[in-house]
């Protein structure tokens, strides 16, 4: 019995097509979604901009209409302004103090209320948590007299304690850290727990130290508010 083989073909360009496909894509440096973001970016920083342009502007460019988006010359008179006041680095001072202790306050006493909402169940958390946070739907015009009411009975007038004592805690720096404690592995607790930690060394050793970020962001926001309200300010101090 005699066999017989196929000829061998020469292998064409078809052939070796499939070969090609299977070679690795080359990859963008960068993702599709920074080209729809870079313009959405560049739109937020647009009054960042602004503000350093119109910063070394005279009256004259700022008031003008149309607006000029470049200033013809610079003009430095309000920066020789500021840094010339005898008052500047009170003022500065006073920002440092109360942004300090704004942020370390709640950075406690929100730690302290987001973990009990967060890890503890106790009669009546859940309608104690609904009715903090309505208390943010309240605008601040309808608590700033009774507020300066209360200061004023405890004597902080014309004191930096009138813009810290209100910002003590407050219901956002509470929520922030009570929705960042929820996403914690409660693994990492009971790790703690095994060590022979308590439940509060837990929280200020474990929780707190990652969520410090949070509670300084919930409490420069607050400060920020404060701050930027110029009735409160000029009322209290």
């Amino acid at each position: 019995m005699t066999t017989a083989s196929a000829p061998s073909r020469p292998v064409t360009g078809t052939a070796a097509a499939p070969e090609r496909a299977h070679r690795p894509r080359r990859r963008l440096p960068f993702s599709p979604w920074h080209l729809a973001l870079a313009p959405l970016a560049l739109l937020f920083a647009l009054p960042l901009l602004w503000l350093l342009l119109s910063s070394v502007m005279s009256n004259a460019q700022i008031n003008r209409f149309p607006p000029a988006l470049w200033p013809s010359h610079v003009d430095l008179g309000g920066y020789r302004y500021v840094l010339g006041n005898a008052m500047f680095p009170r003022w500065f001072a006073n920002s440092l103090i109360v942004s300090a202790a704004t942020v370390a306050s709640n950075l406690v006493f929100g730690a302290l209320g987001g973990y009990a909402f967060a890890r503890m169940r106790f009669a009546g958390s859940r309608l104690l948590l609904v009715t903090m946070l309505a208390t943010m739907a309240i605008p601040f015009q309808l608590t700033m007299i009774p507020t300066f009411l209360v200061m004023k009975k405890l004597g902080l007038i014309d004191s930096l304690g009138a813009l810290i004592v209100p910002s003590l805690v407050t219901p956002f720096a509470v929520f922030l850290l009570r929705q960042f404690f929820l996403s914690l592995p409660r693994e990492l607790e009971e790790a703690a727990w095994i060590d022979g930690c308590s439940r509060l060394r837990v929280l200020w050793s474990v929780a707190t130290r990652l969520a410090i970020t949070r509670s300084s962001s919930g409490g420069s926001a607050r400060m920020s508010a404060v701050s930027a309200t110029p009735c409160v300010t000029t009322g209290v101090l």
